[in-house]
């Protein structure tokens, strides 16, 4: 089955570099049809890189290898018959007519293709040519054409297909609002779950990929208008909404994220479907297959119900708080799980800033619980489903973030823990090889729904959209990483869980608005059979922090990504929509590319951002598994941002090329070969420069690093 997918994985690479090869072949044949239609003698039109495999030349026929040496042994024998130089060029015209100077060959190495024209040659500006068929005999404005051929093939082709995947259909994220962060522009803005984006400062949404590049390449200093949808509310209505750089991507963001449905995730090798049904199993789904569709959700004492999606399930279990709720999931061959399980206390989320940017953490009011290894699993390196982290690399008791970054630190090196394991205080030693992609072998989890021990508090950013550190009422206090809170209020705890209900407790007998002191003892960790001796200290709670705290409510204890996302099918009705939205997209790729560039100069999209080789075939062997229509979607963007790449402004690309035409245009006079050789090799160091800064990214990403 390994060596199946392996296969397939290679196929799908295969196809993907042909793919994309084809697409610099098309903006090559235009040229080349330019070419021939402005007078210039093409010596080569070739597919592929290196030597020859084959090709075919008029008047010689097809040939393995090159029939260039052929070629000039015919045309030299004419040329002696004919010594008066000054003939040469009739007499070349006339060998023309049988036997064509233009070689059509396939190549080796089959990445893109050339053309190659009597006088003109990117990396070499000085090899010009005085026949009067040459690329410099030809009035300017052929010239033009001829560059500016393969920028507009690459267009057409695009519109094409872009034509074709609408007229046959595009299943497509809708844009529909399954997930709002809290704390988000979105949030802020009044968003909220299940609201349908028509329009984004008046252009439409098609697909919820439209939401996320509209908000990634708008300007960073302006709100963006939206036009929503929702339901219950007879007429649409507009939304401003100013995005933020979010830490975690460093794009703009608005904090929302695309509608699930409620059918599992199916798909993959066995291996993998066992590695999921032990992940659904960790969740509470225990029984639950993959491909399953949750069918029917009923909380204690209430009616069942039928939920569409994922962001139905939201309040069933909001209404239900810790009382157990019954889902039936069905499968497709009429047999049906039912399975009992408890919403999951809701904690704040934060930023835990470290050296390698920001991680998202779990907390209550500043109050951190500590990485484990999570149940149900099967941990690699003598690690164990439950152990509690006591120490990774000299931090003790570490929050999720803090203990991924010590792990990660240590990559492809040896790596000394020590874990707590069940009720024993002694913590357990453990010498493992940490992988070179920062991994050690076990699934993350953490102790805040199962007892109260805590981490150093960190310096918390609340929302994942705010910068600026943010006191806590954990502030106020002071303890020893390990420490276990047993007391709220005076009301025992046994979880992270319980300190959120003693703490929205105190909160709600408190006068709204006012800082609300609340008793907390604790006990210090303390190993083997040594008693700890607790102590009491007043947790300090702020109205912003206690409004926080007073919000959290109750979640499903599974998480949305264990379902499909939701899909429609974008489909033209007819031709003439076909060609319209093809041209609509066409339009909006060019457009958004473009911005692209603006928005790396204004700082809201980085380099790191960008795809080069390595990661466009990553991204297009992904791309391949969602179907043949995917994929030609894929290809007809690929085809525009070429088309915008060698238009840029930027020596040696077709746009530089242009601009040096318009200033022979304008002057009377090429551009002096000196400087063209100059711009030349400037124009190979920014291009090889920003290539090796771009796969350097890919590579990374790609190795998880």
């Amino acid at each position: 089955m390994q060596l199946l997918e392996a296969f397939s994985t290679l196929f799908d690479l295969l196809t993907v570099v042909l793919g994309f090869s084809a697409i610099v072949v098309i903006h090559e044949l235009g040229h080349f049809v330019a070419a021939r239609w402005a007078g210039i003698r093409v010596l080569a039109f070739a597919v592929g890189f290196g030597p020859a495999l084959i090709s075919y030349r008029k008047g010689i026929g097809f040939r393995r290898g090159s029939s260039e040496d052929e070629y000039h042994e015919r045309l030299g024998a004419k040329l002696s018959e004919h010594p008066d130089r000054d003939d040469h060029e009739s007499v070349r015209a006339e060998v023309a007519k049988t036997l064509s100077p233009t070689e059509y060959r396939i190549n080796a190495l089959p990445l893109g293709g050339y053309v190659r024209m009597l006088g003109q040659e990117d990396l070499n500006p000085s090899a010009v040519s005085s026949a009067t068929d040459s690329y410099q005999s030809v009035p300017v404005y052929k010239r033009m054409v001829v560059i500016s051929a393969g920028v507009i093939f690459n267009i057409i082709t695009a519109a094409i297909m872009f034509v074709l995947v609408f007229m046959a259909g595009l299943r497509v994220e809708p844009p529909m609002i399954g997930l709002v962060n809290a704390g988000s522009p979105a949030e802020l803005a009044g968003l909220q779950t299940g609201d349908t984006i028509l329009e984004i400062d008046g252009d439409t949404a098609q697909r919820f990929d439209d939401i996320a590049l509209a908000v990634a390449m708008s300007d960073p200093d302006k709100s963006i208008s939206m036009l929503v949808a929702r339901p219950g509310e007879p007429e649409p209505f507009e939304v401003e909404v100013k995005p933020t750089v979010a830490p975690l991507t460093g794009l703009l963001e608005i904090g929302i994220g695309p509608a699930r449905t409620l059918r599992v995730i199916d798909g993959g090798s066995e291996e993998a479907l066992e590695r999921f049904r032990s992940v659904l199993a960790s969740e509470g789904l225990e029984g639950v297959e993959p491909g399953m569709t949750l069918a029917t959700a009923q909380a204690a004492g209430e009616a069942p119900v039928e939920p569409i999606g994922f962001a139905d399930m939201i309040p069933v279990f909001a209404n239900a708080e810790a009382s157990p709720v019954t889902l039936t999931f069905a499968a497709d061959d009429g047999t049906s799980v039912t399975v009992e399980v408890a919403g999951q206390p809701e904690f704040d989320r934060g930023l835990f800033k470290l050296s390698e940017g920001y991680r998202e953490f779990e907390h209550v009011g500043g109050l951190t619980p500590v990485m484990r290894v999570a149940p149900e699993t099967s941990p690699a390196q003598g690690l164990e489903a439950g152990d509690v982290f006591a120490r990774i690399d000299g931090t003790d008791f570490p929050s999720v973030p803090r203990g991924i970054y010590e792990i990660r630190g240590k990559r492809g090196k040896p790596l000394e823990l020590r874990v707590l394991r069940g009720d024993d205080r002694t913590s357990t030693p453990l010498d493992v090889r940490v992988s070179r992609s920062g991994q050690v072998g076990f699934n993350v989890d953490h102790t805040g729904l199962v007892d109260t021990t805590l981490s150093a508090t960190p310096r918390i950013f609340t929302s994942v959209f705010e910068r600026a550190p943010t006191p806590t009422p954990a502030d106020s206090i002071d303890f020893a990483p390990g420490s276990s809170v047993i007391e709220v209020a005076g009301s025992s705890v046994e979880s992270l869980g319980d300190v959120r209900a003693a703490l929205q407790q105190a909160i709600a007998e408190a006068p709204p608005g006012t800082t609300v002191e609340v008793e907390v003892t604790i006990a210090p960790f303390v190993s083997g059979d040594l008693d700890a001796v607790s102590y009491t200290q007043t947790l300090v709670i702020e109205p912003k922090a206690a409004a926080r705290i007073s919000a959290l409510g109750w979640t499903p204890p599974f998480s949305s990504s264990l379902f499909e996302p939701t899909q429609t099918m974008l489909k033209a009705s007819n031709p003439i929509e076909a060609v319209g939205m093809g041209l609509h997209e066409t339009k909006r790729v060019l457009t958004s590319t473009y911005v692209t560039f603006l928005r790396l100069f204004q700082g809201t999209v980085k380099v790191e951002h960008l795809k080069g080789p390595v990661g466009i075939a990553h991204i297009g062997t992904i791309i391949a598994d969602r179907g043949f229509d995917w994929l030609v979607f894929f290809f007809a963007l690929i085809s525009v941002n070429l088309a915008v790449i060698n238009f840029l402004p930027l020596p040696i690309v077709d746009g530089g090329q242009f601009l040096m035409l318009l200033y022979e245009q304008i002057r009377g006079k090429p551009v002096p070969i000196a400087i063209q050789n100059g711009l030349t090799l400037l124009g190979l160091l920014m291009i090889g420069t920003v290539f090796l800064i771009v796969t350097f990214h890919d590579v990374k990403a790609l190795l998880g690093l």
